[in-house]
């Protein structure tokens, strides 16, 4: 039996509400009196990483945001606390078939202590149905010092001086290469593989060394 055009209509009005309904909880259809629904996968990624830090503090951050679902973004938006500039927007992402779906940058902070940093994403598809994601950077700060001490053991009545050295590394970081130059003394100019961080009971390293001296110097 064929439908009257009142029938229809009561079924065209039905399929435009089912329409309605489902592109605003995100989801794509098509048609009215027998909807194709259309069921997407919006996704979006977040990556943060130290590219570089600097002895005066400055880090620079490497970011990429990336659209991994099957529909576009848009209204994309990073926010780093801790980090302001390395703040972003986009207006849209492409599908993750699409060449626009990656965007990457860099941006740098001062810091003067070791911190971790946690970077945001959001977008949202067409429909409105929102994506989120977040990143985790663990950022070191070094201090690297050293102090060396030198001092005098012995003079012999034949000139023969016995030196004492002891290099320190009075920072929170690994040294190494570590070389001693002494101009007037060359026999004492030394060199030595690495020291550990202040951390460690073994951040010394003692040497003596011995030379003539004819007169009196500093």
């Amino acid at each position: 039996k064929a439908l009257s055009a009142k029938e229809r209509a009561s079924l065209a009005a039905i399929g435009k509400m089912v329409d309605s309904n489902l592109t605003s909880l995100g989801l794509v259809v098509s048609g009215s009196t027998a909807p194709l629904i259309d069921v997407i996968h919006p996704a979006i990624q977040l990556s943060k990483n130290p590219v570089s830090v600097a002895p005066d503090g400055n880090v620079v951050f490497g970011f990429q945001v990336a659209n991994q679902g099957d529909v576009p973004l848009y209204n994309v938006n990073i926010s780093d606390p801790l980090a302001p500039n390395c703040n972003r927007t986009y207006s849209e992402l492409g599908a993750q078939s699409s060449p626009t779906h990656i965007q990457t940058y860099e941006c740098d902070v001062i810091a003067t202590e070791t911190f971790t940093n946690v970077a945001f994403v959001t977008a949202s598809t067409i429909g409105g149905y929102s994506v989120t994601n977040e990143s985790v950077a663990y950022v070191t700060i070094q201090h690297p010092a050293i102090s060396l001490d030198k001092g005098i053991i012995s003079i012999g009545t034949d000139g023969m001086v016995t030196y004492n050295f002891v290099v320190k590394n009075t920072g929170d970081s690994d040294l190494s290469s570590i070389t001693v130059d002494d101009p007037l003394v060359p026999a004492c100019s030394q060199s030595h593989t690495a020291l550990p961080g202040s951390y460690s009971s073994a951040a010394e390293w003692h040497y003596t060394c011995t030379a003539v001296a004819t007169t009196s110097f500093t």
